[in-house]
């Protein structure tokens, strides 16, 4: 019998899901390729059309408030950007939220998209608004 509960086990495992351990020991499962990676450009996008309208930014996309309850935020981390390193890196990716912070503290920093400067004379602002649910002062 244990034999085929490994078997179980093991095919269960490898049935190319990606997903990460949660501090509660639960398995949080990422999305099939095509729609993980619509889902984060979108959201990306949302951040980026928020900062140039001034407005604020949409609320967080549930793979991120997952990956700040990770139990390895590192490695959970690596499955969004397998080429990104917190050691070597001298820059955030394209990314809403500070991924150092992330990381080391577990918790989403809005990230900026670009600085806030003068072009042509004129003042732009850029600066993220944070999400803040309704009810709740920033």
């Amino acid at each position: 019998m244990d034999k085929w509960r490994r078997m179980l086990d093991w095919m269960r495992d490898d049935d190319g899901a990606r997903y990460f351990y949660l501090v509660d020991g639960t398995r949080y499962y990422l999305d099939p390729d095509t729609v993980f990676h619509e889902q984060r450009l979108r959201h990306t996008h949302e951040c980026m059309y928020a900062d140039v309208e001034r407005r604020m930014r949409p609320e967080p996309h549930p793979y991120y408030k997952a990956l700040c309850k990770a139990k390895n935020r590192r490695a959970a981390v690596k499955l969004f950007f397998p080429d990104w390193s917190p050691e070597t890196a001298t820059q955030n990716p394209i990314f809403p939220y500070n991924l150092w912070t992330l990381i080391e503290e577990g918790r989403l920093e809005d990230f900026p998209f670009a600085e806030s400067g003068w072009d042509d004379g004129e003042w732009f602002e850029v600066t993220p608004i944070p999400y803040a649910p309704e009810g709740v002062a920033h």
